[in-house]
């Protein structure tokens, strides 16, 4: 767990620094973006025992974040992502631990978008 949070805390540094600017996400992006959160919700509710509500405030949001990034740019929509996460996780939507598996395949599956780099495969589960 304290190696993923600092390669999480690596990651965002490196956010920062890149020169990408705000660029909005290409269809291809947005399509892999899509993808991945596809996958996650899938994986929460296979690994978890998730109660019906939970599983349907992933769903929404899922909906919501593949839908931000059709419209924001790549670093306001990293901001974003992060927000909702937590969101998840002070509602009681999920726990810490699962918002932290949440960020770690976000991290995993789409980073080149923000670092540049070579886009690996959807990520199956992590940990």
């Amino acid at each position: 767990l304290w190696v993923e949070m600092q390669r999480s805390r690596e990651f965002i540094f490196d956010v920062q620094q890149t020169d990408s600017g705000n660029t909005l996400f290409t269809e291809d992006e947005q399509s892999r973006i899509e993808a991945q959160l596809q996958e996650i919700a899938k994986q929460l509710k296979e690994k978890f025992e998730l109660t019906k509500e939970q599983a349907e405030r992933i769903d929404e949001w899922r909906d919501e974040v593949a839908e931000a990034s059709t419209r924001m740019g790549r670093k306001d929509w990293l901001i974003y992502l992060l927000g909702t996460i937590t969101a998840l996780i002070i509602t009681a939507t999920v726990t810490a631990g699962v918002g932290e598996h949440i960020l770690t395949m976000v991290i995993h599956g789409l980073g080149h978008l923000f670092t540049g780099g070579e886009p690996p495969r959807i990520l199956e589960w992590i940990g």
